[in-house]
């Protein structure tokens, strides 16, 4: 029997700056309103530092960072949330983004460029919050495929596509009784290929003999 993943296909991560977690909770909740899987839990937790870094220990600074790349992974959009004019001290949330843009995440930012990064054509930016929002429930109905567009992008057959699907290496969810694929998710299943393709022709050319007599 086929196993759909259970989760919202749009799964977002929301990166900021620490001091604007009750700002980030605000959107949290209004992104869950409408189905929408919060990812980041950054926001939520209870911190003894204001800025969530000074006066804390390594060890939980460690755990933090790694639970922030972990969600941080299983989202497939990040939404950045510029401050321009009062700069990060710290840089975390450029950290995240960077993560973002080498996962071949969607990535939205929210204000003006803070650096050469942004300008990037694979980055949407909007002036405030609602605009960004009105965006996020668009890509909700849109950045999706259907297995057959999947097996199409993937070079593969439908088979294929559904077959990934049940052994939970591509993710997906139903709707109206058929698979929805994120865009986001097929593009990391046909990287990884990719690289396993590379993987197996370095390893063909590693074999060769190239001894001369």
């Amino acid at each position: 029997m086929a196993v759909a993943d259970p989760r919202p296909l749009m799964r977002v991560y929301l990166s900021a700056r620490f001091e604007r977690q009750n700002e980030m909770q605000r959107y949290s909740e209004q992104l869950r309103a409408e189905g929408i899987e919060v990812v980041s839990a950054w926001h939520e937790l209870d911190s003894p530092s204001s800025d969530g870094f000074s006066g804390i220990a390594r060890e939980r600074r460690a755990w933090m960072a790694m639970m922030d790349v972990q969600q941080l992974v299983g989202s497939n959009a990040l939404v950045s949330f510029s401050d321009a004019d009062s700069p990060d001290p710290r840089g975390g949330k450029h950290v995240e983004t960077g993560i973002a843009l080498a996962l071949g995440k969607r990535l939205l930012l929210v204000g003006s460029a803070e650096n050469i990064f942004h300008s990037l054509p694979d980055m949407e930016q909007f002036p405030s919050w609602p605009e960004c929002f009105v965006r996020i429930l668009e890509l909700r109905e849109t950045d999706v495929l259907s297995t057959r567009q999947a097996a199409e992008e993937a070079g593969v057959t439908n088979h294929d596509i559904v077959r990934w699907i049940r052994s939970g290496k591509l993710l997906a969810a139903k709707r109206y009784g058929r698979y929805a694929v994120p865009r986001n998710d097929m593009d990391l299943v046909k990287a990884r290929r990719r690289r396993e393709v590379a993987d197996r022709a370095s390893k063909g050319a590693s074999n060769v003999d190239t001894r001369t007599d």
